[in-house]
């Protein structure tokens, strides 16, 4: 049986809930086991806090730490990124998915890299997107037609057509 003073996966769902944030954050060094869930909620329980920049080193050690989490990190970004604006501010969540790609990606697989990208893209964001495309051509990897058509639709959402005219016509070859 696992001590008292273990975690379980759905006391941390019930102090995020509740925002208990910091009891999430500190469930986190005694949870039963370590998930992709338990992870999503500790980065949430951050965004909520108002701490974006401490987001990008905590999942990029987390992931080094237990790399079995690594392909759940796609989840991870996605759940930043839709983080309801009634409780967090878009320029938290901004800070948080630019934290994610200077000290992060570096353990993210192509899931999750494709998730980063589509949304910065919604930040319009195309620095950042243009550095993670070449980094994944340069790995040989092959970016979805999804991925590309999430690319266009993020910065037609920001209305910025030029760049959503380069990813198309990437899209296109």
């Amino acid at each position: 049986a696992a001590p008292a003073s273990w975690c379980s996966i759905e006391e941390l769902r019930l102090d995020f809930s509740h925002r208990r944030y910091e009891q999430v954050l500190e469930g986190w060094a005694h949870v039963e086991k370590y998930t992709g869930e338990a992870l999503t909620l500790v980065v949430n329980a951050l965004l909520a806090l108002g701490r974006p920049e401490d987001i990008g080193l905590f999942v990029a050690k987390a992931a080094a730490n237990l790399p079995h989490l690594r392909p759940t990190l796609h989840q991870t970004i996605a759940s930043v990124a839709m983080a309801p604006a009634s409780q967090v501010p878009r320029q938290h969540v901004a800070a948080a998915l630019r934290d994610l790609f200077q000290n992060a990606r570096v353990v993210f697989d192509t899931k999750a890299q494709e998730a980063l990208m589509t949304a910065l893209a919604r930040l319009n964001d195309e620095l950042r997107v243009s550095t993670m495309l070449r980094s994944l051509v340069a790995q040989g990897e092959a970016v979805s037609q999804q991925t590309l058509a999430e690319l266009v639709q993020g910065f037609l959402a920001c209305r910025n057509l030029d760049a959503a005219l380069g990813y198309l016509e990437q899209a296109l070859a």
